[in-house]
């Protein structure tokens, strides 16, 4: 992400020696490589008037794509999922489907409900098989 301002610190996760060409010396550069932390969801909806299995699948893409689109140290905000789910519907006055339950996390068992905040070398990762949409 950025060389250290510390020449031989341990800190970063990767260190390489750097010469200087004018003076030869050898000075240990460190830095700091991303870190991807997959984020896990489950939400369950209930589907309305004009809903087909389909907004399944769209939902979870949906949140894919904003959770990928975060950049690196950006807080994963958990009302924000509510508005991505519900920016698949054509109509919020006519709605598909409503949202019954969230829950977040960085563990294949999420049970949060808060925002996910990342270090500043985290970077939110999703995937499809991470977010898991069910319709009761």
């Amino acid at each position: 992400m950025g060389v250290l301002t510390n020449p031989g610190s341990s800190a970063g996760s990767q260190s390489v020696p750097v010469t200087d060409p004018f003076t030869g010396t050898i000075t240990t550069m460190g830095f700091q490589t991303p870190t991807y932390v997959p984020i896990y969801a489950t939400m369950v909806i209930h589907g309305l008037t004009g809903y087909t299995s389909a907004v399944l699948t769209a939902i979870q893409a949906a949140i894919v794509s904003y959770l990928n689109s975060l950049q690196i140290g950006e807080t994963v905000t958990f009302s924000s999922l509510y508005s991505v789910a519900q920016s698949v519907m054509p109509s919020l006055t006519n709605p598909q489907f409503s949202i019954t339950s969230l829950f977040t996390g960085i563990t294949s068992s999420p049970s949060g409900t808060a925002n996910i905040t990342l270090d500043y070398y985290q970077v939110a990762s999703g995937a499809t098989a991470n977010i898991l949409i069910s319709e009761v």
